[in-house]
């Protein structure tokens, strides 16, 4: 069993105790791991699934995202999140996720799952 299934936090390697989850993280976290491979969607489409505002999901991928494909969410625009744009985009190209004509964000249109 693995520590999201336990219930338990905290960043890779840490030594502190590991505090529970809480529910919207693990929302977050579960809506986040099943946007399939090949796909994407915004902040705020998994904002709605697990009942949360869309910076509640930037807040817990910034800190759970390693746990997850947070890749493949990305802002409203279809833009990738700021600080990591260069990772994200090469990420989102190596799963053939469908980008604008300029490789800048994602075709949120064709690139949500079906």
């Amino acid at each position: 069993m693995g520590a999201r299934e336990r219930g338990e936090g905290g960043q890779g390697g840490d030594s502190r105790a590991a505090a529970p989850l809480s529910e919207a993280t693990l929302a977050i976290l579960d809506a986040v791991d099943a946007v399939p491979h090949g796909r994407a969607v915004s902040y705020s489409e998994i904002a709605r699934v697990a009942g949360v505002a869309p910076r509640q999901v930037g807040h817990v991928l910034a800190r759970f995202g390693h746990e997850v494909p947070w890749h493949r969410v990305v802002m409203a625009s279809g833009k990738p999140a700021r600080h990591l744009a260069t990772e994200q985009l090469a990420r989102l190209r190596e799963e053939g996720v469908p980008l604008v004509a300029d490789g800048s964000g994602v075709d949120l249109g064709a690139a949500r799952p079906s």
